[in-house]
């Protein structure tokens, strides 16, 4: 009842639409509707370029999913996918320069692909969530390569550069250099944050999914496991040995996987990102009950050491959106960790920069902004 009672505001709607513009009178009338609006129908028509200056495609994002792989709970369609859609709006709205307008598809990877192309002229750019692996790579491949605007996966995307900026604050506090980093969890977002690592420079990184480590001998993996698996071409090898002497533990998979004895395992000053929402692959009280962990953190907003895509993709957003950028790719991923890393001055249970630093998420923008705009005019490549 107690919690109930904590959350319940959680369970009102967070966002609305509302106006830029007054509506008092009929000379207002005659300037935002008829005949006003006629003009700029012609000067659109003109020059299609116009309506990301005079309408709201400007600054507009669609966050859109078909609900099929919802935070850590699974495949519950888009009505309950609903929730989650609104807390991204939420955050954008408040923390970004954009208006995010959460859309719950009942669609499955083909009809969700066309959706976004369907989207494409009201929009910025679209912001794909919680869609299932391995359809969300292809749908993020696909629509990087056909729209007219960006697409932004948060779930990769987002996911790969707070985990890259938290893990360099983290070795840095620790004085480690080289890890042996082991990941737990081979779905949309631990693959993203592997392909990071191994672009900033991490080589020895065993990742393992519900059926063993990803190696390049297995013949059931999928083509984006496979890239990974041949990227770093590790041995078959059981979880458990390959946490002897490692430093890092990364996990993107499920709650209550790892123990304390698991963790004994580990070097000293072991490292610990139990990032399964909302249950962690193992709690804060269990992992210290291990005398070698040094750092943990989780996703989790009431874990002060939270690591969490929510504290990138407003600034990362506004400023793809603001350089008028026409594609979005992970090329520029690294550089983007490093800046967020870079930004603040960590400390063992504080990682990454404050939510609510609202001059963090303006000058992460700013940055992105400047990234985007100087690559290709505008274009992210």
């Amino acid at each position: 009842m107690r919690l109930y009672m904590f959350y319940m505001d959680a369970f009102n709607p967070k966002i609305k639409i509302s106006t830029r513009v007054c509506l008092n009178d009929r000379e207002d009338l005659a300037t935002h509707y008829t005949p006003g609006i006629g003009e700029v129908v012609k000067a659109i028509a003109n020059d299609p370029e116009k309506a990301s200056e005079y309408t709201l495609k400007r600054d507009s994002i669609a966050i859109i999913s078909n609900g099929s792989a919802i935070l850590g709970l699974g495949n519950l369609g888009p009505k309950p996918m609903l929730p989650v859609l609104e807390g991204k709006a939420l955050i954008l709205k408040r923390f970004g320069r954009v208006n995010p307008f959460p859309l719950a598809l009942k669609a499955d990877k083909e009809e969700l692909i066309k959706a976004a192309h369907m989207f494409a002229p009201t929009f910025a750019l679209i912001m794909v969530e919680d869609v299932k692996a391995p359809d969300s790579f292809e749908i993020q491949e696909r629509l990087e390569k056909e729209l007219e605007i960006p697409a932004f996966n948060d779930d990769m995307y987002g996911t790969a550069v707070v985990t890259g900026a938290a893990l360099l604050n983290a070795l840095k506090l620790v004085k480690k250099e080289n890890p042996k980093i082991v990941m737990l969890g081979a779905g949309a977002a631990g693959l993203s944050v592997a392909r990071l690592l191994y672009d900033l420079g991490f080589k020895d990184v065993w990742i393992f999914d519900s059926k063993g480590v990803l190696t390049p001998e297995r013949q059931d993996l999928n083509p984006q496991k496979r890239k990974i698996a041949e990227l770093f071409n590790k041995p078959p090898i059981e979880f458990k040995e390959a946490l002897k002497g490692a430093d890092v533990f990364l996990g993107f998979s499920k709650g209550n996987l790892l123990t304390a004895e698991d963790i004994k395992l580990m070097n000293k000053d072991a490292i610990i990102f139990a990032l399964a929402n909302p249950v962690p692959e193992i709690s804060k009280e269990e992992a210290f009950k291990a005398p070698n962990v040094a750092i943990y953190a989780n996703g989790r907003s009431d874990c002060k050491n939270q690591i969490n895509n929510s504290i990138a993709f407003p600034g990362i957003i506004t400023g793809i959106v603001e350089a008028k950028a026409k594609r979005f790719t992970p090329k520029v991923l690294p550089d983007i960790a490093r800046f967020i890393a870079q930004y603040h001055h960590p400390k063992k249970d504080n990682l990454l920069p404050d939510m609510f630093d609202r001059m963090f998420h303006s000058s992460l923008a700013d940055y992105v902004k400047n990234l985007c705009s100087n690559k290709c005019g505008g274009m992210v490549v």
